[in-house]
Formats: structure tokens, sequence, C-alpha cells
């Protein structure tokens, strides 16, 4: 009798340690499911906006070509200038 009564509290026992392992397994594969379909999304909407990108034609030069070829003409006006030559002797402030 005492051995039965035993018996049946472990087998209790094992039958609710099987529902609580049960039911953190079933908590943990669905935060599981929603990680990898938050990731699949995510995914999924990077790339629609990296083709929409592409499909959208070149953005043109704002600038006109005249004014393009006047700005190159004085950055080479400005690298081609004659610079003075520092001597050791000469200062930046005149003495007073």
């Amino acid at each position: 009798m005492a051995h039965a009564r035993s018996f049946r509290s472990f087998a209790v026992l094992v039958a609710g340690c099987m529902l609580a392992v049960a039911g953190a397994c079933s908590t943990a594969f669905h935060q599981a499911r929603c990680i990898v379909v938050a990731a699949r999304d995510f995914a999924i909407e990077t790339a629609r906006a990296v083709v929409e990108k592409f499909e959208q034609p070149a953005l043109r030069l704002a600038a006109r070509p005249v004014d393009l070829v006047q700005a190159c003409a004085h950055a080479l006006s400005l690298a081609k200038r004659e610079r003075p030559r520092l001597m050791p002797g000469w200062h930046m402030c005149p003495s007073t």
C-alpha cells in the first residue's frame, strides 16, 4: 500500500516536471520563432529598399557644365600660381 502511494507521488512529480519542461521549451521555441521571423522580415525589407534604390535613375549634377569648367579652371590656376620662396631671415610679423 505504501509502495503504491509513493509510486503515485513519484508519477505525479515526474508528470509535473515534464509539463514544466514542455512549457519552458514551448516558450523558448516561440521566442526563437519570433526572432527568426523578425530577422527574415528585416532582410526582405532591406533587399526591397536596395532594389528600389537602384531602380531609380541616377541623380543629375545640379551645376551647369559651364560652372564646372570655370571651377576646374580656377582650381588649376591656384595650383599653377607662383608662391614666394621663404628665406630663413624673413619674419611673419614686422618688428616695431
